[in-house]
């Protein structure tokens, strides 16, 4: 699965990356294994064949004073199972102190958008 995003309205602080040191999600952008925004994502989401969390390693997003911001992944990994797994999980977008600001369950036509104060 290629990972590619936009994004707009993102933590400033992001602006000169992630620091990892003070949260593994600093900066994230992760699919969870959970498929509802209201309740608990649960934890970042791969399977077997992969053996380590690839999602606090690899997809992160850097702000800019231009939006949309350009996410991207920093080099191809793999989360296992097939692409349509990914469907109906969360995607969780993460400030620079880790916490979530918004969520989004993926669907193929459609996106059922939520942040941290209600839906969209």
């Amino acid at each position: 699965v290629d990972v590619q995003f936009s994004l707009f309205g993102l933590d400033p602080a992001c602006i000169n990356g992630r620091n990892t040191s003070l949260s593994a999600n600093s900066c994230g952008v992760h699919v969870h294994k959970g498929t509802d925004c209201a309740k608990s994502a649960e934890g970042h989401y791969w399977v077997d064949p992969v053996t380590e969390d690839p999602w606090t390693q690899h997809v992160h997003y850097t702000y800019s004073t231009a939006e949309p911001i350009e996410g991207h992944a920093d080099q191809s990994f793999m989360v296992g199972g097939a692409p349509d797994a990914l469907l109906g999980r969360t995607l969780i977008i993460h400030a620079y102190n880790g916490t979530r600001v918004a969520c989004a369950i993926l669907m193929p036509e459609m996106l059922d958008c939520m942040t941290a104060s209600g839906p969209c």
